[in-house]
């Protein structure tokens, strides 16, 4: 199921491939045959299906573009499209989202991101509600007392709310081979 959800609605250059060549194939069959019908039939539904594609935004696709802003805005040592991203109620333990962006950008201060590199990004649950993905990251960073690079994985929870998609809780799965780590405190 997951691979088709990929190439209807998330992959458009796949997408554009396989129909090019279902239209090359019934372009050659009009071709040696004298009938347009299913060459007609085969470019009306192109259209139908790439329209289809620009216009539905898969889960996946949202926590990737939510991601990528997150990530540009991190590599400028700024916060805005994070606060933006995260829901009223985020929480994670006992650290609500002020202290929680407090932190953030305290940390942005001590450590300047060289690169962050999303290495994958996977749906892990689903439902009409809330989704669940899974990213992995390779950050390089200049300053702090830690070297670099890093390689971690993150578990992003969003929730639906009035104003749309938001973070409602984040989970830090693995920092440098360390599962579950205290992120918040921890130093690799």
């Amino acid at each position: 199921m997951d691979w088709i959800i990929r190439l209807f609605f998330e992959s458009t250059g796949t997408l554009a491939a396989l129909l090019g060549t279902v239209l090359f194939v019934l372009l050659v069959y009009w071709r040696r045959s004298g009938r347009p019908r299913p060459l007609l039939i085969g470019l009306g539904l192109a259209v139908m299906l790439l329209a289809v594609q620009a216009l539905v935004v898969t889960q996946r696709e949202h926590a990737a573009r939510t991601l990528a802003a997150i990530e540009a805005d991190l590599l400028k040592s700024r916060t805005e499209a994070l606060a933006a991203a995260l829901a009223a109620d985020f929480r994670i333990d006992e650290v609500d989202r002020t202290a929680f962006l407090a932190t953030v950008q305290a940390t942005l201060i001590e450590i300047d991101f060289r690169q962050i590199k999303r290495t994958r990004l996977a749906l892990t649950e689903s439902a009409a509600d809330r989704f669940v993905v899974s990213a992995n990251y390779l950050t390089n960073h200049a300053g702090g007392q830690w070297p670099s690079p890093h390689r971690t994985r993150w578990s992003f929870t969003f929730t639906r709310t009035a104003e749309g998609w938001k973070i409602s809780h984040l989970r830090c799965d693995e920092i440098d081979s360390i599962k579950n780590p205290d992120w918040l405190g921890h130093r690799p």
